[in-house]
């Protein structure tokens, strides 16, 4: 066999297969679990699934390409990594080299583990993540599945399609999930994702922690959300003076707090965007009520990060916990059985509240199930049904994505078959999204991994979910 053979065979073989080779011609396994040396990478697994090569950490899933000689690119051209892989040791690579911004860090080759054991080790890193999962000793009867269920599958088929196209709307959508009347009728996973990965919901977490308020207004750990925040959070008095000092949790809660904040007009990534700074203050409590009022408050919704931030410092004082992340590990929360959930840590140990939950796709499910059944999970009342009407009720008319916005979630009333459906959304930045709809008894969760355009969710609603289920 001549060389410029065997060289064009190897190619061949390995646009089928995927691999790396040595001079021989021999296999290099590249495929396994390596741990970094950065504290918020504890550990990545290289993987194939589907035809394609992925690269998994604590963050998400992103794939990849591995050239012959071990180099590694991302797909995603808006993520800077670039990686080679070295050190060969008996046909397995053992390191690789990883670039990302002018950054540089090291990954060695770790032993196998059990997939349990693998997801807890993406996030063992106690200076970044807290787990709020109970999935070692929680008793969850197993979900009841309907797969027979009938519903236009034709529209959720196209759906899909959409879903796996990289481009559009409905592009890079990572989990698909129906469940109506309490049964999952319908899952999906696309793009290298498993049922069992945490994703990143963003800024979801808002809405989870205002469902926190509730628990612990049920635990009677917090009244009502007309206290005012001087009187719950003295060591900030002298900064709650003036239009300040009748700030309330109801102000908070609603985005309507008045303070001088624009989250949106700067990238999240960049240095000068102002929840950034946010979250590296070691008290961003202080950082946000040092802005200056701009409204009165209750009068104009804006987006404010900062605010959710305060409230999880607020639920932690309230219940004499560390951080947000403790009070609910130890909350009646845990009754859903989370399992490998996790919280991200902002700057002087703070949970980020605003958007640092990893939750599975069936986790954030139980979360809509329980909005659906009136903070009723499993015959125990988690969370009161008058918190459940407070959380969904619109008190503030927003420029984008609905008709109104309650305490941290999302309120719109769509049309479609000659009726008004109300439905009551968790949204996450990049196509993160919980949508219950009560008239139907139908929940539906959708992670996704597109950055690039508003959240297509009234769009999914109104063209898709509603027409295959409401009529």
């Amino acid at each position: 066999m001549s060389r410029a053979f065997f060289a064009v065979l190897v190619v061949l073989v390995t646009s089928l297969i995927g691999g790396c080779f040595d001079q021989q011609g021999q296999a290099i396994k590249y495929h396994g679990i390596y741990t970094t040396d950065q504290a918020n990478l504890p550990l990545i697994q290289i993987y194939h699934q589907d035809g394609q090569d992925y690269l998994r950490s604590a963050w998400g899933v992103l794939a990849i390409d591995v050239s012959t000689q071990g180099a590694i690119k991302i797909h995603d051209s808006r993520v800077s990594i670039s990686g080679q892989f070295t050190h060969v040791q008996q046909g397995e690579y053992q390191q690789a080299q990883f670039s990302e911004n002018g950054q540089r860090y090291q990954a060695k080759r770790h032993h196998a583990l059990p997939q349990h054991q693998l997801l807890d080790k993406l996030y063992d890193s106690p200076e970044w993540f807290t787990s709020v999962g109970q999935h070692q000793s929680c008793q969850f009867s197993s979900w009841s599945e309907n797969p027979d269920a009938k519903f236009n599958r034709d529209l959720i088929d196209e759906l899909m399609q959409l879903g796996e196209k990289e481009s559009g709307p409905f592009a890079n959508t990572n989990s698909f999930l129906i469940a109506k009347n309490g049964e999952i009728v319908y899952e999906k996973y696309l793009n290298g994702w498993q049922s069992a990965y945490p994703h990143s919901v963003q800024s979801i977490t808002k809405s989870l922690t205002s469902m926190m308020v509730g628990v612990a207004q049920q635990q009677g750990k917090l009244g009502d959300t007309q206290q005012k925040l001087s009187e719950l959070m003295p060591q900030y008095e002298s900064l709650l003076q003036g239009e300040k000092a009748s700030l309330t949790v109801h102000d908070f809660l609603s985005m309507g707090a008045g303070l001088e904040w624009d989250e949106w007009g700067t990238p999240y990534s960049d240095p000068a965007n102002i929840r950034y700074q946010e979250m590296i203050e070691s008290d961003p409590a202080r950082f946000v009520l040092s802005r200056s009022m701009v409204d009165k408050p209750g009068i104009r919704f804006n987006y404010n990060g900062g605010l959710v931030t305060i409230v999880g410092q607020l639920l932690a004082e309230q219940t004499q916990h560390d951080n947000f992340a403790e009070f609910m590990k130890s909350s009646s929360l845990q009754s859903l059985c989370l399992e490998h959930a996790y919280i991200s840590k902002q700057a002087g140990n703070h949970s980020n509240t605003a958007g640092g939950a990893f939750l599975r796709s069936r986790d954030m499910l139980k979360l809509g199930l329980l909005l659906d059944n009136q903070g009723k999970w499993q015959g125990n009342q988690i969370i009161s049904p008058s918190w459940i009407k407070q959380m969904t009720t619109p008190y503030l008319a927003t420029p984008i994505y609905s008709s109104g916005y309650g305490y941290y979630w999302w309120i719109d009333h769509i049309f479609s078959g000659g009726k008004t459906y109300q439905v009551n959304y968790a949204l996450g930045y990049g196509g993160q999204m919980i949508a219950v709809v009560d008239d139907l008894n139908l929940v539906i969760v959708r992670t996704a991994s597109n950055f690039e355009l508003l959240l297509p969710h009234t769009r999914l609603m109104k063209e898709f979910i509603l027409p295959a289920f409401g009529h």
